[in-house]
């Protein structure tokens, strides 16, 4: 499943704990979140983190908030064993450093930097040369591996 919105109250909502027996987190095995423009503060971030845990593909591009703080805060977290596809792509304030933190990320095979102004080209192919699998660059700071239709 896949979960899309522009509320940040809606997302906490969402992420909050089933009421029932269990209290399980009612997304602990979603796959996607996609968050593009949302206005997303680091008590929402702190909420993904802890709440959904089996994420594979997270989408938060185009959100001032975003920064490196945010991805060492993923990094440090149990999502680098599960994402696959992160999309920070007109992030003003990601910068090459957490490229450098995304190396810890095992299956991470997708990367969006496109628009993020402090992300070098430089930091974008030093960083698929030295991932484990075969990455390439596209349209200037979008990462994938090779063979990819990039608009699928």
């Amino acid at each position: 499943a896949v979960v899309s919105t522009q509320s940040t109250g809606g997302l906490r909502d969402l992420l909050s704990v089933s009421s029932g027996r269990d209290q399980k987190p009612r997304f602990r095995d979603l796959q996607g979140l996609q968050l593009s423009g949302c206005p997303l503060t680091d008590d929402v971030i702190n909420n993904i983190i802890r709440y959904c845990p089996n994420l594979k593909h997270l989408d938060l591009s185009y959100n001032n908030n975003m920064n490196d703080r945010v991805v060492e805060a993923i990094c440090a977290s149990d999502l680098i064993y599960s994402l696959t596809k992160i999309d920070f792509s007109g992030c003003p304030h990601i910068t090459d450093k957490s490229l450098l933190m995304m190396k810890k990320c095992y299956d991470l095979n997708w990367l969006d930097f496109r628009s993020c102004r402090e992300i070098t080209r430089g930091a974008c192919v030093r960083f698929a040369h030295s991932f484990k699998k075969e990455l390439v660059i596209t349209e200037d700071k979008l990462i994938h591996p090779p063979a990819v239709d990039v608009y699928n």
